[in-house]
């Protein structure tokens, strides 16, 4: 992790989480302003969330910025004005799946991770904006909409409400068989979604049917309402012939809704 601190860096700190266990795996803040900061930390391969806080609410000015990298591959970037935080959601695996448990030294100031080690590089499979409007890459639910109303970028985003088997969107089966990982970023936003409420982001093998949990995201521990939020999340498909995604909310009632934007799915 890479910080550069602004006029005002009494205001920024930041938090790494296994979202497992929910435990914080590293942490700093608040800083000297005008400031650079660099951290590093072996984390293992589970789901994990980086969380970085503006108290004043009114996000970086000036140079201030941040990016964070794990295995040379980008997870997190910040820089102009966000409102109190950003967070981002990254990692590989299931919980319950053990990882390794490695102890957490203190944060201290380290040269940036070499780049020559990069893993492999990741191709883009299909990238979806619901520019189309109905005509997207995924199937909807009668309970997912195209919408208007709320958009990260461009003219439309899609929205999932409700419990029911309506509440999804579904990537059409994809050829995988020359793939080992997958990786899924995008952007969602909640609105009205009640504490303890979850939405889920599924992998199916076998085209569309016999769907697995792969992450679970949950209102109050891993999102609020009323913001924008990215998120990049990978796994392993090795032996995968024919991949789906599915992104399905859980909440209670219908007024709760997920909206989501700006999907890219990439293999490696």
């Amino acid at each position: 992790m890479n910080l550069r601190t602004d006029s005002w860096g009494l205001e920024t700190s930041w938090q790494l989480v296994n979202t497992c266990s929910g435990n914080t795996v590293l942490q700093g803040g608040p800083y000297r302003s005008d400031t650079q900061i660099s951290a590093s930390q072996v984390i293992g391969q589970g789901p994990h969330k980086f969380v970085l806080n503006d108290s004043a609410e009114n996000g970086f000015s000036g140079s201030g910025q941040l990016t964070a990298t794990v295995d040379g591959l980008e997870v997190a970037q910040v820089s102009g004005n966000f409102k109190y935080d950003e967070i981002f959601f990254f990692g590989s695996g299931e919980c319950g799946v053990p990882v390794p448990n490695i102890p957490v030294p203190a944060p201290a100031p380290v040269n940036p991770a070499d780049s020559s080690s990069s893993p492999g590089t990741w191709k883009q499979i299909f990238f979806e904006g619901f520019e189309r409007g109905r005509g997207s890459a995924f199937s909807r639910g009668s309970l997912a909409r195209i919408t208007r109303s709320r958009v990260f970028s461009g003219r439309y985003a899609v929205q999932i409400t409700d419990d029911r088997a309506g509440s999804a969107i579904t990537s059409t089966p994809m050829d995988c068989s020359s793939y080992k990982q997958l990786q899924i970023n995008f952007q969602f936003y909640a609105d009205s979604v009640d504490q303890g409420e979850k939405f889920f982001l599924d992998y199916s093998s076998s085209g569309m049917s016999s769907f697995r949990s792969m992450y679970q995201f949950t209102s109050g521990q891993d999102f609020q309402n009323g913001e924008w939020l990215f998120t990049s999340l990978s796994w392993d498909i090795v032996g995968t012939t024919r991949g789906s995604v599915r992104i399905r909310s859980d909440f209670t009632h219908s007024r709760e809704s997920i909206t989501i934007n700006q999907i890219t799915l990439l293999a490696l």
